[in-house]
């Protein structure tokens, strides 16, 4: 059995058109899905080997911070960078992912310069996830 599909030269960039806006959509919804949570793993994930702070909450009672070092995602007790991390769907072709204002001195990727990064390494996390 034999059967011809034909797509005329003008039908094709309509038809491309549709396709990369559906699968482009798709992607960005995944993004705004999964970010978040990939961003969280990265810093989870993550063996801080900066300084060690000391930290006192009471008295009589010493907590410590174990900062991350130059080329390392976030320490693992950086609780506001943690706990901000939001994605929105912004239209259907884009993502907003919000974060704490001082992420912007730590991921390289989002012009910090404390060399801190979590955004790329949470992005091709979830890259891989949804292949």
């Amino acid at each position: 059995m034999e059967f011809l599909i034909e797509i005329t030269p003008d039908d094709l960039p309509g038809l491309l058109e549709k396709d990369i806006e559906a699968t482009t959509k798709e992607l960005m919804q995944d993004l705004a899905k999964f970010l978040p949570t990939e961003a969280r793993a990265v810093i989870d994930e993550s063996s801080a080997g900066g300084k060690l702070y000391p930290r006192s909450s009471r008295t009589g009672f010493k907590r410590f911070h174990q900062a991350s070092a130059k080329g390392q995602a976030p320490a693992k007790d950086s609780f506001e960078l943690y706990n901000s991390f939001k994605a929105t769907m912004g239209g259907d072709l884009s993502v907003t992912f919000e974060m704490a204002g001082h992420a912007a001195f730590l991921d390289p990727l989002i012009g910090g310069s404390f060399n801190r990064p979590f955004i790329e390494p949470a992005f091709i996390k979830v890259l891989k996830q949804i292949q």
